[in-house]
């Protein structure tokens, strides 16, 4: 488990919950370097959804460069692969949104009532002018 890849998918607010769940996931298991294998339904059951939307979101994750996938022959049996996955570090930070410039703004809006900003009575951004 890597605590710095696990804080960092924490942080990330512009992905579907989904897809950050999955990352989660995946940083729980992965180590220093990001990487791990679980298989898809270990994914599914641990972010409660179907084999087959697990591995859609794998997919939109590896889109996005979040994920790298390879494939491993199994020593024990030469036949079967097994799955890594690689989180990208550097990928999931720039996921992440200003959640403080978004709330400001959000408050500013709720603030105004339905009024364009030209009309003339006190919302919650005159007030923190106001107070400095």
């Amino acid at each position: 488990m890597s605590f710095e890849y696990i804080i960092n998918s924490l942080k990330t607010n512009n992905l579907s919950s989904a897809e950050k769940l999955t990352v989660i996931c995946l940083a729980n298991r992965a180590d220093d370097n990001g990487k791990c294998f679980p298989s898809l339904q270990t994914i599914a059951n641990d972010t409660s959804q179907s084999v087959r939307n697990a591995h859609r979101i794998i997919k939109k994750l590896k889109q996005r460069g979040i994920v790298e996938q390879q494939q491993q022959r199994l020593e024990s049996d030469l036949r079967r692969k097994r799955n890594i996955y690689i989180l990208n570090l550097q990928k999931i930070k720039e996921h992440f949104v200003k959640c403080d410039e978004v709330a400001k703004e959000t408050i500013y809006k709720d603030s105004l009532h339905g009024h364009s900003d030209t009309d003339n009575f006190v919302t919650a951004k005159n007030l923190s002018e106001l107070a400095g």
